[in-house]
């Protein structure tokens, strides 16, 4: 218990040396007391640790929640949005707008059962796929799933569009490109 003790007075200290806000360092805190397993993955002797990479690591949601179908503590209109029920030409679908890395890795696997496109902004541990496709090119990815397994690769599909609000394409769970028309009506 002591040693315990020790690590988390440790983890304190570094974490109050960061060039960081209050605020900040107030919520890592409590995250590495309420995490102390994620904690242990950190490099805290990186001179370049940053606010960011500390709160992914220690807010990543484990496999084994995402196992278990838990929805990790995700919040609606926090973590992601509920685009809700679309009809296609071909199917009903359920989407799902993740707001973040994890929510998009937690809704890619609970949700459609994974994906394999590089669409996927769930498939990589890290999250510079989720970071360029969203921040960077400020693009909207809606996952979309349908109950009917016979539709094979297009049961998972994804919606990508401009912040306008523009459909700028749809992807089936292969990363193959859809023509629009073969799902809707122009």
């Amino acid at each position: 218990m002591k040693q315990y003790l020790l690590y988390l007075e440790a983890k304190e200290a570094i974490i109050n040396k960061l060039q960081l806000n209050d605020e900040q360092k107030k919520e890592i805190q409590e995250l590495v007391d309420k995490y102390p397993q994620k904690a242990s993955k950190i490099d805290w002797n990186k001179k370049d640790l940053t606010y960011g990479a500390i709160t992914s690591t220690l807010k990543e949601i484990s496999k084994k929640a995402v196992k278990q179908g838990s929805l990790g503590g995700l919040v609606e209109g926090k973590d992601y949005i509920l685009f809700g029920e679309f009809e296609t030409k071909i199917s009903k679908y359920m989407g799902y707008i993740p707001l973040n890395h994890n929510a998009s890795r937690v809704i890619a696997h609970e949700k459609i059962g994974g994906c394999e496109g590089k669409w996927c902004t769930a498939f990589q541990k890290s999250s510079s796929h989720w970071d360029r496709y969203v921040k960077k090119d400020k693009k909207i990815l809606v996952y979309g799933v349908s109950e009917d397994a016979n539709l094979n690769d297009n049961q998972k599909i994804a919606l990508e569009f401009s912040s306008a609000g523009k459909l700028l394409g749809l992807w089936d769970r292969l990363d193959k490109k859809i023509k629009t028309k073969v799902f809707f009506e122009n």
